[in-house]
């Protein structure tokens, strides 16, 4: 808020540069959902499962949605997570619901114990290290 005060008063329109993100994030995402259709081959509402959305989350939550670095060390700790341990439980296999139940119980966690995500208090703590080892 103070950002678009200070904007505003430094003669920037922040509406206009506000406006300009969300529809670039909206052309992105549209031409994603393009590309994913027509690998796919078609276009349905199963396509997006409850499981695939609430993935996508917990990527998010678990890196961080602050930085570039911390949803790619999200995903990849959660598809690790998913792909080698989650898939190994032979009880995630006749009740494949306890999967997306484990994993919103996981996201649950994640926001309480960290907000900001796991990786930026990781990445804050090596810069602080590097800077102590440097001086």
């Amino acid at each position: 808020q103070q950002a678009e005060m200070g904007a505003g008063a430094g003669g920037v329109p922040p509406t206009r540069y506000n406006m300009g993100g969300f529809i670039l994030a909206a052309a992105w995402a549209g031409l994603a959902g393009g590309l994913y259709a027509q690998n796919r081959g078609t276009v349905a509402l199963d396509l997006l499962a409850v499981d695939l959305i609430l993935l996508v989350i917990i990527i998010a939550a678990f890196g961080g949605a602050g930085s570039i670095i911390g949803p790619a060390v999200g995903a990849y700790i959660v598809i690790l997570l998913q792909g080698y341990y989650l898939d190994k439980i032979s009880l995630y296999s006749s009740h494949p619901e306890l999967k997306i139940g484990s994993f919103a119980l996981l996201l649950i966690v994640v926001l309480l114990v960290q907000p900001r995500g796991l990786v930026p208090p990781l990445l804050k703590r090596l810069s602080t290290m590097k800077l102590r080892d440097a001086a």
